[in-house]
């Protein structure tokens, strides 16, 4: 094993043993601390669950939630309402308050997330909003504003009071840290992240927007629920006014001072932002004050959070791949070898030897008949206002064909890739793929299809490693749930070492393997071109849209990137429609050609003819210098 090897062992032994005396210094807090530190730091814990559940939908799926008070408040009341008066143990009432609590917020989601991200953050600070405001005059149900009571949780049979609580507390906090760390290191987090950084790529990526964010909004809810949950059992009392809406811009507040986009930071935002006030209780007339100081000078000169100004800026693989990396090395995984070198290049070769055979990635539908076209354009037809964008287009293409589209600016290339991959809607026309009707159906299904594309102005997830932004292009042909996911189920565990292999196979295949731990932000721009490509030949497709993949490249990766068309044609037999500008690129691939111009189809035949065709000519010359 490499050096690089043991001391990453090594450095994972240490995070390992540091997270063990974590909780267990945790734990021990209950026979260590006075009554009431002790009480603080059990309520910062509860305010540590909701931060995380505030962090997976903020930080990770980018999405502005001002209502997670609200959803801990159905969290307490459904567990006091179940413990209190339908004697109800509370360990199932806790669960069912959070999955309240999850079924709130789903719904919720799903008509907010379709209005845009201003009305969404409106949506969940009135539902806050209106939570309260039913608690504070439900008198027969929840007594109003004086509150409930809460009998003691019970264990064995016996009453834990808030001393005996902590532990349960504690316990409980480490799943669901542990749950949320595997759903972020899974196709699920990756996703979240994806729309986060570029909702079109996530779309072109097969990524289904709607459903991933009422996910997200459904696992926060959650939290959250859990959170109110414990936060009655805790203090034994439940009261509206524990759930007012300042309660949850504390949690984003928490959130933002540790580090957005951080498990870790949730962790140390709720911590800072609990024990602080308390801290600061001898000057109770300068409290106020003097947190929000605090709070404004570490948000000024830290903007990424106490966890982001001290994490190291080596984004790498994330934890997960290095772990499957190395068991891959161990042969412990059905389809590794023992005795593999523990580096992406041997992952590469593992994921680029076969990559066809591999029936994670199966190509849907790959014995049908060649005979037929695989992309059939009929008529199709779109308007912006009162612009006509395209007009009565009509093309086929066959199996393993390149069939190049060329035209002026503004001709309507783009557009007419919009409109095959599913990013536009046409209002006349029909698109057949693979033999069935799409032309109403979504980007994402298009792409389990077999249909991927890369973008004209660059669209990559530009904080995600170079790795895992090929791994995000895998995403429809990996199918484990959130569940397995989360608990790190072996079937998962497979699929995703297998999706290691692959997308380093992809890289090897693109040239861009030693560069697959860097950001791809930090990839020059004819490196990015090229990870675009190597991120949508993984999942797999039978058409691949190119969309002028040479702009903006010198002569030398012009060169380049015709090789690896040709090699991407006779390694994976797919077909391939291309947009250029550069005729070089074009004349040099394609197959045939057709050319549009102001949304118009001007013609269409081989190289040779579309190059002596007056038509064509005038529509880039002009007519008087094309005469």
């Amino acid at each position: 094993m490499s050096a690089q090897s043991h001391h990453g062992s090594a450095t994972r032994r240490t995070g390992i043993a540091a997270n063990l005396l974590l909780l267990a210094l945790s734990l021990a807090a209950a026979y260590l601390l006075p009554t009431y530190p002790l009480f603080v730091f059990s309520l910062a814990v509860v305010n540590i669950i909701a931060v995380l559940g505030v962090n997976l939908v903020m930080g990770y799926a980018g999405l502005i939630s001002l209502g997670h008070a609200g959803f801990a408040a159905i969290g307490a009341y459904t567990t006091a309402l179940l413990v209190g008066s339908c004697d109800l143990s509370f360990w199932p009432a806790l669960a069912l308050g959070g999955f309240l609590a999850a079924t709130f917020g789903y719904l919720l989601g799903v008509p907010a997330l379709r209005l845009g991200p201003l009305y969404v953050s409106m949506v969940t600070f009135g539902f806050g909003l209106v939570v309260v405001i039913i608690l504070q005059n439900w008198y027969a149900l929840a007594n109003g504003p004086n509150g409930m009571t809460v009998p003691p949780p019970e264990l064995f049979g016996y009453e834990l009071f808030p001393r005996q609580f902590h532990v349960p507390i504690v316990l409980i906090a480490a799943g669901l840290f542990l749950l949320a760390r595997n759903i972020v290191d899974s196709r699920h987090g990756r996703a979240f992240i994806a729309i986060r950084e570029n909702e079109l790529a996530a779309r072109g990526m097969g990524i289904n927007i709607a459903h991933y964010k009422t996910v997200a909004f459904a696992v926060g809810a959650f939290y959250a629920g859990i959170s109110g949950g414990l936060l009655a059992g805790l203090s034994q009392f439940v009261n509206p006014d524990a759930f007012v809406f300042p309660v949850s811009i504390l949690y984003v507040t928490m959130g933002i001072l540790g580090g957005i986009g951080s498990l870790a930071g949730a962790a140390l935002g709720g911590l800072m932002l609990t024990v602080l006030p308390e801290l600061l209780r001898g000057a109770a007339e300068y409290k106020d004050f003097l947190t929000g100081l605090l709070l404004l000078v570490l948000l000024i000169f830290l903007p990424k959070g106490v966890v982001g100004a001290v994490q190291l800026s080596l984004p790498g693989l994330t934890r997960q791949s290095i772990l499957f990396a190395r068991r891959w090395m161990r042969g412990s995984i059905p389809g590794s070898s023992p005795g593999t070198r523990m580096t992406l290049e041997s992952a590469g070769q593992v994921g680029g030897a076969d990559l066809a055979a591999n029936s994670l990635y199966e190509r849907p539908g790959a014995t049908r008949a060649n005979s037929d076209p695989l992309l059939k354009v009929e008529g199709v037809g779109i308007s912006f206002g009162g612009l006509r964008a395209l007009h009565d287009i009509s093309l086929q293409l066959g199996a393993n064909e390149i069939l190049g589209v060329i035209g002026p600016n503004g001709a309507g290339k783009t557009t007419l890739f919009n409109v095959i991959s599913g990013m536009a809607m046409p209002d006349q026309g029909r698109i057949m793929f693979a033999g069935e009707n799409i032309t109403r159906m979504p980007a994402h299904a298009r792409t389990r299809l077999g249909m991927a594309r890369t973008f004209q102005n660059l669209a990559l997830f530009s904080d995600m490693s170079v790795i895992d932004n090929v791994r995000v292009g895998a995403h429809v042909r990996l199918n484990s749930g959130l569940l397995s996911a989360g608990l790190r189920m072996r079937s998962e565990r497979v699929e995703e070492l297998r999706s290691l292999g692959d997308a380093a196979g992809l890289l090897n295949f693109v040239g861009l393997l030693p560069y697959a731990e860097q950001p791809a932000h930090g990839l020059a721009f004819g490196h990015q071109r090229l990870l675009e490509v190597a991120r949508a030949l993984a999942s797999r497709p039978r058409l691949l849209l190119l969309d002028e993949p040479a702009a903006g490249l010198n002569s030398a990766e012009l060169e380049s990137l015709v090789h690896l068309i040709r090699r991407i044609r006779e390694t994976y037999a797919l077909s391939v429609l291309l947009i250029g500008h550069t005729m070089r690129l074009v004349m040099g691939l394609s197959d045939r050609i057709i050319v549009l111009d102001h949304g118009v189809q001007l013609a269409e035949g081989s190289p040779r003819e579309i190059q002596s065709d007056a038509r064509v000519i005038a529509a880039y010359l002009g007519a008087e210098d094309a005469a």
